[in-house]
């Protein structure tokens, strides 16, 4: 595929009904958007939401560029959320400890939370974060260029084949079901 019709191509959207495409709307003092306290709630001041194809595609890819914590390993990067959205890379991925916070399983105390420690190189000991959370908490993983891709590409694809609901249309279930699955793949 060129790269123009790779640009070109997008998940489905539509204008915003609520704020008609100019992503403001009426003044409230507590909101922090691009258009400041204007900004819109709807669509967070951007003029255009997801359709429910969109989204569903969407979801999709964000899905396959995900994986638990409990299968991070040392050396994967990942996206966390620290001062704004950074990639770090995970130095340790392990169930918590005891003493960490953990629940009660019929009367034994067990770990119920997933221990990551990251570091962003380069940056010293500011840049570090430890995550607390469930084993099936999903993380972004970054993927190189080519498969990050594909899996774009799959999506639109997926998007394609469903309805205006988000429902796979009957006669590419087949399709939709080989996507998902190559989509999957890490």
């Amino acid at each position: 595929m060129c790269q123009t019709e790779q640009q070109t191509r997008k998940f489905e959207r539509v204008t915003c009904s609520r704020c008609g495409g100019s992503g403001r709307y009426s003044y409230c003092q507590t909101m922090n958007g691009p258009h400041g306290p204007y900004t819109c709630f709807k669509c967070n001041g951007v003029g255009e939401m997801l359709t429910k194809r969109g989204r569903v595609a969407y979801d999709l890819l964000v899905a396959s560029l995900s994986i638990p914590a409990e299968e991070l390993k040392p050396g994967d990067r990942v996206r966390y959320f620290f001062r704004g959205t950074h990639w770090f890379t995970v130095t340790e991925a392990r169930p918590g400890r005891l003493d960490e916070t953990c629940s009660i399983v019929d009367g034994d105390r067990v770990p119920s939370q997933w221990v990551v420690n990251l570091e962003m190189p380069g940056k010293g000991d500011d840049w570090k974060a430890v995550s607390h959370g469930l084993k099936n908490t999903m993380w972004r993983v970054a993927h190189n260029k080519e498969e990050k891709s594909r899996k774009i590409e799959l999506a639109y694809d997926y998007q394609e084949l469903l309805t205006k609901q988000g429902k796979p249309m009957k006669k590419h279930d087949d399709r939709c079901e080989e996507i998902t699955a190559e989509i999957k793949t890490r």
